[in-house]
């Protein structure tokens, strides 16, 4: 059994990710071995002054958010995206305004989205091994298999692309140091989905980078 302190941990963590109270209630049994009522919950969440609809952040702080956030991946991403990403942030905001915000900030995009039509996006890359993008399908999961593969995005040339019945995280990490190795060096950027199975993957690639001296040194040379 985990003492307080770790229980406060592992809440306000999954608090931030915007997991409901019956879902965390099976996260903490499940994967934590910690077995605690809902009233107990509720009181715990009390207690470390977690609230949904209290101490919301200001708006004006979750509009200049989004539009950081736009200009990064332009108009292309919803409003549920963009509400998991204020969760991810820490930003305690409901779905409905970040859903009016879009429409006042980005009405085109809004529309655009709406049309339900796909849309050539532009893709530069400065050179080989400059990005890394790496994905899993887990589809297969049921018979015990996930796949996992690693494109360069200068060349489209396929760095590594295997089925692993392991450890998903496990296995991740794995392939891309064996991949580190064969090409005798990291890439400056891996880009990967936000999915927990990717956080070893990111402090290796930000542990590789720790040294260097340009812009996309460290945390930098990760990008969700």
């Amino acid at each position: 059994m985990a003492d307080i302190l770790d229980i406060d941990t592992l809440l306000r963590f999954y608090f931030r990710l915007n997991v409901s109270q019956k879902y965390m209630l099976e996260l903490l049994a499940y994967k934590h071995q910690i077995v605690i009522s809902r009233r107990t919950l509720q009181r715990k969440l009390k207690n470390i002054e977690l609230y949904r609809k209290k101490n919301k952040t200001d708006l004006i702080q979750v509009t200049a958010f989004l539009q950081k956030q736009m200009e990064k991946s332009g108009c292309l991403h919803g409003y549920r995206w963009m509400y998991t990403k204020c969760c991810i942030e820490g930003l305690v905001v409901d779905r409905e305004s970040v859903r009016v915000l879009l429409q006042i900030i980005d009405p085109d995009g809004v529309e655009l989205r709406k049309s339900r039509r796909l849309r050539r996006r532009i893709y530069f890359n400065y050179g080989p091994n400059y990005t890394w993008h790496i994905d899993s399908n887990d589809k297969l999961k049921p018979f015990g298999i996930f796949i996992n593969g690693c494109v360069d995005g200068f060349s489209r040339h396929i760095i590594r692309l295997q089925a692993s019945g392991g450890g998903m995280a496990r296995s991740i990490a794995y392939y891309f140091i064996e991949a580190v190795k064969c090409r005798k060096g990291c890439p400056r950027i891996v880009r990967t989905d936000m999915g927990v199975e990717n956080t070893v993957l990111h402090k290796m690639q930000a542990f590789l980078r720790r040294s260097h001296q340009d812009n996309r040194a460290g945390n930098n040379s990760v990008m969700c």
